[in-house]
């Protein structure tokens, strides 16, 4: 097992949300994307290196940093005639940038959620937008905060196959996510927060200790 000693920085960026925000692939081919970067913050790291270091597809590698240049948290330039590369930008720290985030409506919490079906399964989600929109609307819009919702729709997709999986929902749907699973996703991260806040805290208190202990 491999164990990453990560700066107080790193965990900053990853308690932040980033992870959720981006989605752990398109955080993952970031992070590798990251390990290679020179003093200015640039590499010619190719996308097949990448597909490697994160285990993933080059196809999948190619829509992750598409992503990404669309947040803003990459830039991509082709350089040379012959024999072309491209460099890789990191111009903006994800832990301080600041997005335009619109607020959660029905229409976007079902896109939201066909982007995440897609990114786990590789196939589309069909919805029945009428139905679907209606169903958010009247369980979930205006009943949670937008963090909250965008904490249900990740939990939902990372632990389905382990807690909500069966025979008639193999897979996740808008109708058993308004109806059973949302209020259960939110309780899973909801308790996970709390273990994070303890741990925050702990760590904090070990180090305010350790500099007590000093003599500067």
């Amino acid at each position: 097992m491999v164990f990453m000693n990560l700066t107080m920085e790193q965990k900053e960026i990853i308690r932040s949300g980033v992870i959720a925000r981006i989605g752990s692939t398109d955080f993952a081919v970031w992070l590798a994307i990251q390990s290679y970067v020179d003093s200015e913050g640039q590499t010619f790291l190719s996308q097949r290196k990448i597909a490697e270091l994160v285990g993933v597809s080059i196809p999948t590698v190619n829509k992750a940093v598409a992503r990404l240049e669309d947040a803003g948290v990459i830039e991509r330039e082709i350089v040379g005639k012959k024999r072309k590369k491209t460099v890789y930008s990191t111009p903006v720290n994800l832990l301080n940038r600041e997005e335009e985030k619109q607020p959660m409506t029905a229409t976007l919490f079902v896109k939201r959620f066909c982007e995440l079906y897609l990114e786990t399964y590789g196939v589309n989600y069909s919805p029945h937008w009428g139905r679907d929109c209606a169903m958010v609307k009247n369980k979930l819009i205006g009943t949670f905060t937008d963090e909250q919702l965008e904490a249900i729709l990740v939990i939902t997709f990372r632990d389905f196959q382990k807690k909500w999986s069966s025979r008639q929902f193999p897979r996740p749907t808008i109708g058993a996510l308004t109806t059973f699973i949302g209020n259960q996703a939110l309780a899973i991260w909801q308790e996970e927060q709390k273990k994070e806040q303890v741990i925050k805290e702990a760590e904090t208190e070990d180090l305010s200790k350790f500099f007590k202990n000093q003599d500067f």
